[in-house]
């Protein structure tokens, strides 16, 4: 009865139009969160993922370098990052409710230990290695792959990335405030989140700039401009 009527999300074409951050910035000094608003499918029948795809972040596969939040190529929810030589991840299966639903998926990375928080529960813990960053490079809102097996993948509605200060932030009350407002920039009685970006409604198709709801770091567009917006009903959660 709180929730926003609708929330707004930008997709489904990240492979050739993308945001991209400044090269060097958001690339997971210890310690660090970051979130992600967003649908992991949208429209049509529940697909066969098959392939994965990057929400947020700067991940390099090849290299075992950065951090991603993202969905695998079975479907899972994915908090993920590098030590140079294997990959350290955190997932969360959404099973039958991934079509259509929404999730605000966040990653604390501390010293090795990755958590993963799905709308503010805590879904998985891993330990392994230091992360190595991905450097130089820029963290991107897309990327990897334009579709999930034919089906359109979903929509960011917004993301987010603090380092240090992170332990001032309930990731509960956190994700429970997204989820009654829609807005990831907006905890009420929290933190909020050191750099945000928030999709406004029906305002942010084509922009070259996306700029921040907090912090002082816009988002460049990178591409042929295939972003569009749309709006989506926000009473279905993961």
């Amino acid at each position: 009865m709180y929730a926003r009527d609708l929330f707004t999300g930008l997709g489904p074409t990240f492979q050739t139009a993308n945001y991209l951050a400044p090269v060097g910035m958001f690339n997971g000094a210890d310690p660090f969160r970051a979130g992600a608003l967003f649908l992991p499918t949208y429209g049509g029948p529940p697909p066969t993922v098959g392939v994965g795809q990057q929400v947020w972040g700067n991940f390099d596969p090849v290299g075992f370098r950065g951090w991603q939040i993202g969905v695998t190529a079975a479907g899972l929810i994915i908090a993920q990052y590098g030590t140079g030589a294997a990959y350290v991840s955190a997932t969360f299966n959404p099973g039958a409710r991934l079509l259509r639903r929404w999730c605000y998926a966040e990653m604390l990375y501390n010293d090795g230990s990755l958590s993963l928080f799905v709308n503010g529960a805590l879904a998985a813990v891993a330990a392994g290695a230091d992360l190595v960053p991905r450097i130089p490079s820029a963290a991107v809102v897309g990327g990897y792959s334009s579709s999930l097996d034919g089906a359109c993948f979903g929509l960011i509605s917004g993301v987010t990335y603090t380092e240090a200060g992170t332990s001032g932030m309930d990731p509960y009350e956190t994700g429970s405030e997204i989820a009654r407002t829609g807005q990831v920039a907006r905890p009420v009685g929290g933190v909020q989140p050191q750099f945000s970006w928030q999709v406004p409604f029906y305002n942010l198709e084509g922009s070259a700039l996306w700029v921040p709801a907090t912090g002082d770091v816009p988002l460049t567009l990178n591409g042929a401009g295939q972003l569009t917006s749309k709006a989506v009903a926000s009473n279905a959660w993961l």
